[in-house]
């Protein structure tokens, strides 16, 4: 222990001597100055936060080689020359281990300087951002306040928010709050810190805009939400005509601030125009294009084209155009379908040539071949090009949450419902206070049988939205699909119509047929007779007027230009349980024409229309196509999992009594019950058992008529359970 002792103090008179201590100490002064300038002087020069970084690691491996040349050389009279060895004092001479020692001294104090400097890092160069959830750092980009003298121009404020939010979701480093869940805030005051935890957000952009005549004033703030404090703010006083110049001035010091990798700022696209006269009508344009109606769709359509004749190489102008015309025949049938498409293609089209590299034409191409393949005829090859432009789109921007619900819808349509629980997550991360996203996800969940996460997913959707009932509706669904329990589904079904009466009705007038209570179900739909054709129908299917709800379903067709494929399948099963088999065979060919290929294109999805046509061909004089589509039906069935609210429902039961298998057909039908179906609505799609064409066989079967009569007394036990407390 001496000998060690003896070295140490031998090493620390030979660093003092050789006057390391004094280089390690204007090194780590002449390295935070240069820290300090390369904080203001990167951003202005275009470089980022991974300059800054590489600067750190040049310095911190700098240190210990200037430590060394201090400890071999010493500058003098003579310039810089060899140190003299140390003169013998009778202390112990210096040895290799002795070296080693110095070594790790060395190391120690240059981890000592790392340490100090990410201390300071607040004052100086930004230090590394954690994220509540070990990811990339979460940011929101709340409504930007407008400070003009006239309120009319909330658009240009909005449209600029959105912009920025635009630019930022480009960053795959960064996660993006969704527009919708940012505008929750607008015109609010609450605590910056409290929107952050709503939002699981860490930084929250606010800011302000003032424009007049011809100068534009924009305030922005970046703000660490956990404590509310500022990390960044800045003024910009300009012409309007330099508002593309402001936009990446605040994404850049943001993405500097948060040290997202980027290369260079000129990487951060935004919607530049040359004529600032063609923003303002694009920005009015997106405004109205947001309020869906009619009215408003008409507008966004005239201002996006008033955007274009001012500046014809303006590509975003076009992509929201298309997404307008795609609107205009999907949501109002106001366009004829090749006419709204032929024109949307067009834009999106004029839009690429401009840009490539557009993710809002790559959406809206997406979107469009998406419609195209759904409604306009299930082309695979729309299918696989909307897949491929949503992708695109999400490449370019990974944090654009309308493009990563509507994937995630599009992979359900397209039976990936795996996937699309991924995407749908994702929606929720970006959006999480965006009406039914939470509902939409826990749909996904109780697909694939779930229904613990299913449940849990409802419930946030009505925490989140307490004024809206489609929380409260899932959550009836869930309690009867799930569990059978039609006397919860009840309570949740009214629960909903405390909310909306007239959006809770035709589910709490349902749940009421599946009791069994026809009086309580008119009661109802008398309340919404004159608003609901759907009161009228579905009230005609639980009685068994066929014919009578058929009608009341024809009539709906000539409400639309091109009716909607759910139209053509409601008609198409309602004429089979009238008897009315050629129009059924008809209807359902329109619903999906992949039913009359041969061989049948068949899903877990599609089982209600095959039965359906398999039941009007063997009354058609077709045999041979019933039996080709009921051994396809079943050969799915077969390779299937029974998956999510009652799976299948009873559609495998009805396909093996089409066949004549009498026995593997009431076991497959005491399965399905045994699983929790009772309700007629949700089994396959609305035929009672007992007057179910696909069952004729079965009618007069002793086991089958003892299972109607083991459902009816549970309806029957469930319907006092509900009424008990009612009263």
């Amino acid at each position: 222990m001496a000998r060690v002792s003896a070295r140490l103090v031998a090493t620390f008179r030979e660093l003092k001597r050789r006057r390391v201590f004094r280089v390690a100490a204007a090194y780590a002064v002449s390295a935070w100055l240069l820290l300090q300038i390369a904080d203001v002087v990167f951003p202005a020069i275009g470089l980022t936060g991974s300059a800054m970084t590489m600067l750190v690691v040049l310095l911190a491996i700098g240190f210990p080689v200037a430590l060394i040349l201090g400890w071999r050389y010493d500058l003098g009279p003579e310039g810089l020359v060899r140190t003299r060895p140390a003169v013998a004092t009778g202390t112990t001479a210096l040895h290799s281990g002795d070296y080693l020692l110095l070594g790790a001294l060395l190391a120690a104090v240059g981890l000592a300087a790392v340490g100090m400097y990410n201390r300071i890092g607040a004052d100086g160069a930004s230090p590394p951002i954690p994220s509540a959830r070990g990811e990339a750092p979460t940011i929101a980009v709340l409504p930007l306040v407008n400070m003009s003298d006239d309120p009319e121009n909330d658009y240009f404020a909005d449209g600029l928010t959105e912009e920025l939010l635009n630019v930022l979701a480009q960053l795959d480093g960064l996660k993006v709050i969704g527009r919708t869940s940012s505008f929750a805030y607008k015109d609010k005051q609450d605590d910056l810190r409290e929107i952050g935890e709503a939002l699981d957000a860490n930084y929250l952009v606010e800011g302000s805009v003032r424009q007049s005549g011809d100068r534009i004033r924009v305030t922005a703030q970046l703000i660490n939400a956990a404590d509310g404090s500022h990390l960044w703010s800045d003024t910009f006083d300009r012409d309007t005509g330099e508002i593309f110049a402001i936009q990446s001035s605040i994404a850049a010091a943001v993405v500097n601030k948060l040290q997202v990798p980027l290369l260079s700022a000129s990487q951060l696209r935004t919607h530049q125009s040359r004529s600032f006269n063609a923003y303002d009508r694009y920005l009015a344009g997106n405004s109205n294009l947001r309020n869906r109606d009619l009215d408003s769709l008409r507008r966004s359509i005239a201002l996006f084209k008033e955007a274009i004749a001012i500046d014809s190489e303006f590509a975003p102008a076009y992509a929201a155009l298309a997404i307008a015309y795609i609107q205009m025949h999907v949501n109002h049938a106001e366009m004829e379908l090749d006419v709204a498409f032929g024109q949307a293609r067009a834009a999106i089209e004029s839009a690429l040539a401009l840009d490539p590299e557009s993710s809002d034409a790559f959406f809206a191409m997406a979107m469009l071949n998406h419609w195209s393949w759904q409604i306009g005829g299930r082309d695979p090859l729309d299918r696989d090009a909307a897949d491929q432009a949503y992708r695109q789109a999400l490449a370019i921007s990974p944090n654009n949450a309308d493009a990563t619900k509507q994937y995630a819808n599009f992979l359900v349509n397209t039976g990936r419902i795996h996937a699309a629980i991924e995407y749908a997550n994702r929606a929720l991360e970006l959006d999480p206070l965006a009406p039914n996203s939470h509902r939409f996800a826990g749909a996904l969940y109780e697909g694939v049988a779930n229904f613990d996460e299913a449940r849990r997913l409802y419930l946030l959707e009505t925490e989140m939205h307490p004024a809206k009932p489609v929380g409260y509706l899932s959550l009836a669904s869930l309690a009867i699909r799930a569990d059978g329990d039609l006397a919860s589904g009840m309570e949740w079904g009214r629960r909903a119509a405390e909310v909306h009466f007239t959006s809770a009705a035709n589910s709490l007038a349902r749940i009421w047929l599946d009791l069994e209570d026809y009086d309580k179900a008119r009661e109802i739909y008398e309340q919404i007779r004159s608003a609901s054709m759907e009161a009228r129908w579905v009230e005609q299917l639980y009685l068994g007027n066929y014919q009578a709800a058929l009608e009341i379903r024809r009539a709906g067709l000539a409400q639309h230009l091109t009716p909607p494929s759910t139209d053509y399948r409601y008609v198409g099963r309602l004429a089979t349980f009238a008897g009315d088999f050629g129009l059924a065979r008809d209807m359902l060919g329109k619903a999906d024409p992949r039913l009359l290929e041969s061989p049948p294109f068949i899903t877990a999805r599609n089982l209600p229309e095959v039965t359906c046509l398999a039941i009007a061909y063997q009354h058609l004089g077709e045999p041979d196509r019933a039996t080709q589509l009921i051994d396809s039906a079943l050969d799915v069935i077969a390779g299937a999992e029974r998956m999510g609210t009652q799976g299948y429902g009873f559609s495998d039961a009805r396909l093996l009594a089409l066949r004549g298998e009498t026995d593997a057909a009431l076991n497959a039908f005491e399965a399905a019950i045994d699983s929790g179906v009772r309700s007629t609505w949700f089994a396959d799609r609305w035929p009672q058992p007992g007057r179910d064409p696909a069952f004729a066989s079965l009618h007069d079967d002793e086991r089958f008529i003892a299972l109607l009569h083991a459902l009816d007394r549970d309806r029957a036990e469930q319907r006092l359970q509900v009424i008990g407390a009612t009263e």
